[in-house]
C-alpha cells in the first residue's frame, strides 16, 4: 500500500466541507487509521451500525461505508457518493452530515503541523536532539518550533504542557508513547509566544 493509499482516511476528513473541524481530525489521523483496520476485521459490528443509522437516515445506495471513530462518535464515510455521516452511538443520534472531495493529488499542508516547543529540564547538552525523533515517531505531522533550555535545569521527570486546546488529543497521544505525563505550566516556565505543545525533558529522558 502506497503512502496516498494509507493516508486516504486523512485526506477525506482535511476535506470535509462545512464541518469546521478538519484540524481536530487531522489530530486524529492515526487513531482513524487503527478504527477503519478494526472495524474490518469485526464486519457483524460494522453492519450493525449501518443498520442503526439507516433507520435515522437515508444511506447512499451500492456502497458500504468506511467507518472510524472520534472521540466516541461514528464517522461513515460513503467515498462513491462524497458524503460523510456523524452518528452517536450512545445517544443514537445524526450528529452532523457533509458532503467531501477526495483529490489523488491532494498532499497534507504543513500549515496543519503541530507546533512542539522542546525545553531541556536537564545540564545534559543536546537533550533535545536527542529526544526529538521520539517526539515525530508519536506524531508524526508533528514540527520543532523552538528548542531552548528550561528555566530550571533540575527536572526529575518530563512533562507536557497543552499549550492550543486542539492539540489536546496529540499531547495525550504524545505523553501515552513516551510513558510521560501531561501537567500545567509550572511557575518559574515562561509560557512560549507560539506552539501546541511544550515538552520539558527531564532526567528520565538521558
Amino acid at each position: 500500500m502506497n503512502l496516498l493509499q494509507k493516508l486516504s482516511p486523512v485526506l477525506i476528513v482535511l476535506t470535509i466541507i462545512g464541518m469546521g473541524a478538519s484540524g481536530y481530525f487531522f489530530y486524529q489521523y492515526q487513531r482513524i487509521n487503527e478504527e477503519l483496520g478494526s472495524i474490518k476485521n469485526k464486519p457483524e459490528e460494522g453492519r450493525a451500525l449501518i443498520d442503526d443509522v439507516s433507520r435515522l437516515i437515508s444511506l447512499p445506495a451500492g456502497e458500504d461505508p468506511a467507518i472510524a471513530t472520534v472521540d466516541g462518535n461514528k464517522i461513515l464515510y460513503f467515498t462513491k457518493a462524497k458524503k460523510a455521516i456523524i452518528y452517536d452511538p450512545v445517544g443514537r443520534k445524526i450528529v452532523d452530515v457533509a458532503t467531501f472531495n477526495i483529490n489523488s493529488t491532494a498532499t497534507i499542508s504543513a500549515t496543519a503541523s503541530i507546533k512542539i516547543v522542546l525545553r531541556n529540564g536537564t545540564r545534559t547538552t543536546g537533550l533535545t536532539t536527542k529526544a526529538e525523533p521520539d517526539i515525530k515517531k508519536s506524531i508524526t505531522n508533528a514540527s520543532i518550533i523552538t528548542k531552548e533550555n528550561a528555566a530550571v535545569q533540575t527536572y526529575e521527570k518530563t512533562i507536557i504542557v497543552i499549550l492550543n486546546d486542539s492539540a489536546k488529543d496529540a499531547a495525550t497521544k504524545l505523553a501515552k508513547d513516551l510513558n510521560i505525563t501531561t501537567s500545567d505550566l509550572p511557575s518559574r516556565e515562561a509560557k512560549p509566544k507560539e506552539g501546541d505543545i511544550l515538552v520539558i525533558l527531564g532526567k528520565d529522558r538521558i
